[in-house]
């Protein structure tokens, strides 16, 4: 099965309205630009005040909050119960362009730190919703990926808790679920990826 992508007929100049997905890094600083009035995935969203979040829930608009952005740039702190508070939808996104990792467990463990400096928390569950089923629906994607629900696209990880001795020591030693989770949101890298499978298909297994 593959993603349907919307048909333009260039020959006879029929072009039917598309829904686009836009992104940009306009705010990264304060006041580095207006935001607009359509929908669009927001990158790095930190220098925005109350009326920018109350026109971005209004136009549907979303943010990706990338922490190792944020912080190798210095461009400040991401206020995230702000964000929730104004009904606009977050996910969690990597970036190398002004960040440090694609990694979104390497990207996990430094929004954990950038929301404990705000006096924020970031609870395992969800975080990793964050960066699952938030991401997907950050994107307009939740309706195909983010989770295990029947007739979705099956693209996935596969993670290993005990990928490396650092971690298998602290995996046997956590008492649930979800403090192996947080265990993987502080300690976890590329080496935790154990399989990835695309619509269903092998893509990749580690060896070893």
């Amino acid at each position: 099965m593959q993603r349907r992508q919307p048909r333009v007929d260039i020959e006879n100049a029929q072009l039917a309205p598309l829904q686009m997905l836009l992104h940009d890094h306009l705010r990264e600083s304060r006041n580095a630009g207006a935001i607009p009035d359509q929908p669009r995935d927001r990158g790095e969203r930190v220098g925005i005040d109350d009326a920018d979040r109350a026109r971005m829930a209004t136009t549907g608009a979303s943010i990706s909050f990338c922490a190792t952005s944020n912080l190798f740039l210095g461009s400040g702190l991401f206020d995230l119960d702000a964000a929730r508070e104004a009904g606009v939808t977050v996910g969690i996104g990597s970036d190398v362009g002004g960040g440090t990792a694609l990694s979104l467990l390497r990207t996990l463990n430094e929004s954990y730190k950038v929301l404990q400096m705000r006096g924020q928390r970031l609870p395992a569950l969800q975080g990793f919703y964050l960066i699952t089923l938030g991401g997907a629906r950050a994107l307009a994607l939740d309706a195909h990926i983010g989770n295990f629900e029947p007739g979705k696209e099956a693209d996935f990880v596969v993670l290993d808790p005990e990928s490396t001795p650092l971690r298998r020591r602290r995996n046997r030693v956590a008492r649930d679920f979800e403090e192996r989770l947080f265990m993987l949101m502080m300690l976890g890298d590329d080496r935790a990826v154990h399989a990835t499978y695309v619509m269903g298909e092998p893509a990749y297994r580690a060896t070893g």
